[in-house]
């Protein structure tokens, strides 16, 4: 090991002694420059690196100090966004209205049209118009005066017995109305055609109505009256009394 040893502590002194021999080379020129940018360059680094923790802290610390004004901040924009959507929801709403008032409109300008049309063509000379008239009255859920009157006087005064018969389907319909009834129950006295006669009867037996029981035996006295009308009227009456 001694022998060893010693021989390594030789080549290690001999590498030395040629490391001694070698020359040292000259710096250049330009090295100071070189190595002074190098530490500046160091030195800005550390500096950025600083600046920027020393930013960050003190925007947290920043937001910390005013998270007050923040929370307010916060509440502000969302009542805003609350009373937008309320805005937009209330506009809407007021949108629709507008829509149905609209089409309220409308549909109150149709049904003051089809009144007019009614009115209109029941005095038209042509009976297939005014049975026309008459046609347009189904569309209605309830007659005005006007279209009451209108179809009254159609049932007691047309010449065209199926105007007249239809005339009085037509009124049937609107029988729920008291001005409707009365009407009906005055126009029996008036009716001379035989068809609207039986008619009249059956409606009257339909509904029940009493006070048509009167007006009915008035018919009754009509010498010229056809036996078979008699004969269903005096049916008619009877079930009214009983």
């Amino acid at each position: 090991m001694s022998a060893e040893k010693g021989k390594e502590e030789l080549e290690n002194r001999h590498l030395w002694n040629l490391m001694d021999g070698i020359k040292a080379p000259e710096p250049e020129p330009d090295m100071e420059m070189r190595f002074q940018g190098m530490l500046e360059h160091y030195k800005q680094t550390e500096l950025d690196k600083r600046s920027y923790w020393k930013d960050f802290w003190s925007g947290l610390a920043l937001l910390f100090a005013v998270r007050p004004q923040v929370q307010f901040a916060y509440s502000l924009v969302l009542i805003a966004l609350g009373l937008g959507a309320g805005y937009l929801m209330n506009h809407k709403d007021s949108i629709k209205t507008k829509e149905n008032e609209q089409l309220f409109a409308l549909a109150s300008q149709v049904k003051e049209m089809r009144k007019m049309m009614v009115v209109s063509l029941l005095e038209n000379p042509s009976a297939s118009e005014r049975l026309r008239a008459v046609n347009y009255t189904g569309e209605m859920q309830r007659a005005d005066q006007q279209v009451i009157t209108a179809l009254l006087t159609t049932l007691n005064e047309d010449q065209n017995v199926n105007v007249r018969l239809v005339t009085l389907d037509a009124l049937a319909k609107f029988s729920g109305q008291p001005e409707v009834r009365a009407g009906l129950v005055s126009s029996i006295t008036r009716q001379d055609n035989p068809l609207v006669q039986v008619a009249m009867a059956n409606l009257m037996l339909k509904l029940q109505e009493k006070g048509s029981v009167a007006p009915l035996k008035e018919l009754l006295g009509q010498q010229e009256l056809n036996d078979a009308v008699r004969i269903k009227i005096e049916h008619t009456i009877g079930k009214l009394i009983i």
